[in-house]
């Protein structure tokens, strides 16, 4: 009866009628679970997978692909998207979130999640990615097939993403009309922790130093940066040579424009300033 398209309560519905026993529906819903549990063990991970896409597309409107390795037979990319979340991303495309997710299934695959925003301080995922490794050739099938389905993605004004994610130039080329912001909260994080490793200083002044980076990354305006900068300078000693400064420097002064507030202001972001919500 479930292969041929009955629900659960349709099922329970039979069985009550034919048998004149009062089956429950959780009865129902645990058999066909071990109904299908039987059924999977007797397939591959790929044959379930294939099976399940197939499924899913049979829903109007919904949508899914793999993208298979010629060389290995790997399937390397699994792109799915649902109707719903089709409709929610064409009414609410101007900010999106970025983010895998590591070491969440056994076979080791990377889950790439784009997060829409549909108001302020709301969203929901819009589109899920499957990927064998985040590598560039994978990210581009994932953002072109996201594009393919989505024709509204000209639209996206800000990308929020962190700085671990890796080839973000694959983003920045796919969505060139859209500023590419780094999540906050994964910027003072990093620093925070490079303080510690860093620092050559007393465990009070790298309190203190933490305290300037935040008060750097909330800054106004550039005096307000400057001034915030120059106060952990000066508790690092005044050294520039120090460890951690040479750190920041190196890597964070750059691209202050994605994560110091100031620089921020003239983006849509809709007070968007982190992407953890998708973890």
């Amino acid at each position: 009866m479930k292969s041929a398209g009955a629900d659960a309560k349709g099922i329970l519905d039979y069985l009550r009628r034919n048998t004149g026993k009062k089956t429950q529906l959780r009865d129902v819903h645990n058999t066909v679970a071990k109904i299908n549990r039987e059924r999977r063990a007797s397939t591959s991970d790929e044959q379930r997978t294939e099976a399940l896409i197939r499924e899913f597309c049979l829903i109007s409107g919904n949508s899914a692909c793999m993208f298979t390795n010629d060389g290995t037979s790997v399937i390397d990319v699994v792109c799915i998207q649902s109707a719903r979340q089709k409709r929610l991303f064409r009414a609410f495309p101007e900010v999106i979130l970025v983010d895998t997710t590591h070491c969440t299934n056994r076979n080791l695959y990377k889950w790439l999640l784009i997060f829409g925003k549909l108001m302020l301080l709301t969203g929901t995922i819009v589109h899920h990615s499957i990927l064998e490794r985040e590598t560039e050739t994978n990210l581009l099938l994932s953002i072109g097939q996201f594009k393919k389905e989505n024709p509204s993605w000209n639209n996206v004004r800000a990308i929020v993403s962190d700085k671990d994610f890796n080839e973000k130039e694959v983003l920045a080329e796919a969505f060139p009309n859209a500023r590419q912001l780094l999540c906050q909260f994964h910027v003072i994080a990093r620093l925070r922790l490079k303080v510690g490793e860093l620092a050559d200083i007393t465990i009070e002044k790298k309190q203190a130093v933490k305290a300037s980076c935040h008060l750097m990354m909330k800054s106004r305006n550039a005096m307000e940066y400057k001034n915030h900068k120059d106060t952990m300078l000066r508790l690092l000693g005044g050294n520039s040579s120090d460890p951690f400064y040479k750190y920041s420097q190196a890597n964070w002064e750059l691209c202050k424009d994605e994560w110091v507030d100031y620089h921020r202001d003239n983006v849509p972001h809709l007070s968007n300033h982190t992407n953890n919500r998708i973890e």
